[in-house]
């Protein structure tokens, strides 16, 4: 859900709108489903697009074990990891947080 602010601007001779729509991350998945299958060793490669208005801060996690939190841009995003082991199976869970809300989802890693 978007929120709008609208800023006036008037200097005595001309007013200026400015709006601004404010929007809470969205994440998508874009090219892993839900659950998948990796035979070890192997690469992780989490393929996701954000998008959000302010920026997000990004976290990834792997059962609850945050790997990277950064801060991105809009668009299409990329995180590989390495897959060693059984260790490296479980939840792998995308959270984006701003001023306007948060959004996460999650793909599920069985390794063999």
């Amino acid at each position: 859900m978007s929120t709008i602010i609208v800023v006036t601007v008037d200097n005595g001779f001309s007013s200026l709108f400015v709006c601004f729509f404010l929007d809470r991350p969205e994440i998508t998945f874009t090219v892993l489903s839900k659950t998948e299958q990796i035979i070890a060793p192997s690469v992780l490669n989490l393929d996701f697009s954000i998008y959000s208005f302010p920026l997000a801060n990004v976290t990834i996690y792997h059962n609850r074990n945050e790997l990277k939190t950064f801060l991105i841009t809009n668009g299409q995003q990329f995180f590989t990891t390495s897959i060693t082991s059984c260790l490296d199976e479980g939840e792998y869970r995308v959270e984006a947080v701003n001023e306007v809300g948060s959004d996460n989802d999650s793909v599920l890693v069985s390794v063999t």
